[in-house]
């Protein structure tokens, strides 16, 4: 996301859209600028204002750095969870594709859609990758019987 707020595109972008002189202003669910509403616990997003583009710039420079051992977000919650979401579909490919036929076809092409549905950060994540994992064992079981029934029939 830092690369797009700082690419020249969007600069001009919001020059075409707005007359006169453009103040930004971005509200951030991350440290440090995230703090805790008191009465749900939930995080609540800060604002900060434009400098927070120098610092985007410096994060968009450095992007080549993701995923490796110099990634400084590496162990976030959010990228841990990426990782098992990544390793758990890897495998159910795996043994999806295994047994893929035209019975089965629709189940597969769900499952293998699951991870479209985890979208956001944080807990507004962790949420969506709960209700997908509930859908993934109703998808794995479905799966486990269409192939039991295609043995029986074949």
């Amino acid at each position: 996301m830092a690369r797009l707020y700082t690419h020249p595109d969007f600069r001009s972008a919001l020059e075409q859209e707005f007359d006169g002189p453009i103040r930004l202003r971005f509200h951030l669910g991350v440290w440090p600028f995230a703090r805790t509403d008191r009465h749900t616990g939930k995080p609540v997003k800060g604002d900060a204002g434009p400098w927070v583009l120098l610092a985007m710039k410096w994060m968009a420079r450095l992007r080549g750095l993701r995923g490796s051992w110099f990634d400084p977000f590496r162990n976030t919650p959010d990228r841990v969870l990426d990782r098992q979401i990544l390793v758990q579909y890897e495998a159910d490919m795996d043994a999806a594709l295994a047994d893929l036929s035209a019975a089965t076809l629709n189940t597969v092409t769900q499952l293998a859609s699951l991870p479209q549905s985890i979208r956001g950060y944080g807990h507004v994540r962790q949420a969506q990758a709960e209700a997908a994992a509930a859908k993934r064992e109703n998808l794995v079981r479905q799966l486990e019987a269409e192939s039991r029934q295609l043995a029986k029939a074949g």
